[in-house]
């Protein structure tokens, strides 16, 4: 893979679908018949990571909408492993870390330090927290840090949001109102400082080295090649079309299912009435 010039190289959901390729690569080819069925070609595993590339790949579509003088960073690599900051986001208005959740209609409850998704309780605040503290460590290693780092958390089309208590640092919004609260708040960064953060964190060795990607030719295949970020956008693409493929098929035989019910009975019923006659 060809050595990465600029962060802004890097796809929104870029690390979360270089993980969804890497699953999909072991997944054995289904046959004729679960393809004919709708089976879906996702594992357990690989459904969570497709679902959380379908928000990340949203959120950085409404980041897209950001005036021309903000810059936007995706999949930033921050500490070890796979760990990651999924929205960098510089402006006039300061520096923010966007850390997209994916909870489809579900009903999110956020207290200080606690958010409950359909009373399940989360770890997102303290998380969201570090993040923002992992880019302040890196500025103030080279520069002085000309503002704080903001967390953010956006919800990808909960089904409420309630804030009972905000977060002390951390702001939670629906990802759809994010783009107008940034743009509302007060500038706090010259050109300069801006064109300064950026320099300095759109350069790739600001963060850890990453590797090459597997990338599919098919969604089924076990023999991933290594290619750029639009190869891997093309091989989510083609898992995509796969999943709605399958859903669709599905829906159909469901429909027929159904028609099979109310069908059934009407044809059987002149049979059944001239038994009984």
């Amino acid at each position: 893979m060809a050595e990465t010039l600029s962060m802004r190289q890097r796809c929104a959901g870029q690390s979360v679908i270089e993980n969804l390729v890497r699953h999909q690569a072991d997944m054995p080819r289904r046959s004729s018949l679960a393809r004919l069925l709708g089976r879906s070609p996702l594992n357990a595993d690989a459904t969570t990571w497709y679902l959380d590339a379908q928000g990340e790949i949203a959120m950085g579509r409404i980041l897209d909408l950001l005036p021309s003088d903000w810059t936007v960073l995706h999949a930033l690599p921050a500490g070890m492993g796979a760990l990651d900051i999924d929205h960098l986001v510089i402006g006039p208005c300061g520096i923010f870390t966007v850390n997209t959740k994916h909870h489809h209609d579900k009903d999110v409850w956020v207290a200080k330090s606690t958010v409950v998704i359909d009373g399940e309780m989360h770890n997102y605040i303290p998380a969201a927290e570090v993040e923002a503290q992992r880019v302040s460590a890196i500025v103030e290693e080279r520069m002085p840090l000309p503002a704080p780092v903001q967390p953010v958390i956006a919800f990808i089309d909960p089904k409420q949001v309630t804030i009972r208590e905000r977060p002390t640092q951390v702001k939670v919004v629906d990802a759809w109102q994010l783009r107008r609260w940034l743009t509302n708040l007060a500038p706090v960064l010259s050109h300069a400082e801006q064109d300064e953060i950026v320099s300095l964190l759109d350069n790739p060795v600001t963060w850890h080295a990453t590797g090459p990607v597997p990338i599919l030719t098919d969604a089924t295949s076990s023999s991933p090649q290594f290619s750029s970020t639009v190869g891997l956008l093309a091989a989510f693409e083609l898992i995509d079309a796969e999943v709605r493929s399958a859903r669709v098929r599905r829906g159909f035989w469901k429909l027929v299912g159904y028609g099979s019910l109310v069908v059934g009975p009407i044809v059987a019923l002149p049979v059944v009435l001239s038994l009984v006659g």
